[in-house]
């Protein structure tokens, strides 16, 4: 049986199709969905009713909020846009 390096974390479905069932069969980390393995989980989603990937843990965000700076989690272009323009209007940059 081959022993697995992958050079990111995989989502379950990958790592089943490549026969890892459990620690023994890879060095790394599995998760349930490929969005998992990135930051994009650690800020909220702009409203709740806000289009999220299958598996979207809505509470989490919440429990990170003091570890995290301020931020949105966006999986729709048009709303990505809306929301930047809206913090772009709201920045204040400063020189030094």
């Amino acid at each position: 049986m081959p022993y697995f390096v992958p050079d990111e974390t995989l989502a379950a479905g990958e790592a089943a199709r490549l026969g890892i069932h459990d620690e023994d069969d890879l060095f790394g980390g599995v998760v349930p969905e490929a969005f998992v393995a990135s930051k994009v989980i650690t800020h909220p989603l702009p409203a709740r009713d806000s289009a999220a990937p299958r598996g979207w843990n809505h509470d989490l965000a919440a429990d990170l909020a003091t570890a995290v700076l301020p931020g949105f989690s966006v999986f729709d272009p048009g709303k990505s846009r809306r929301l930047a323009k809206g913090c772009w209007s709201r920045a204040t940059i400063r020189c030094a």
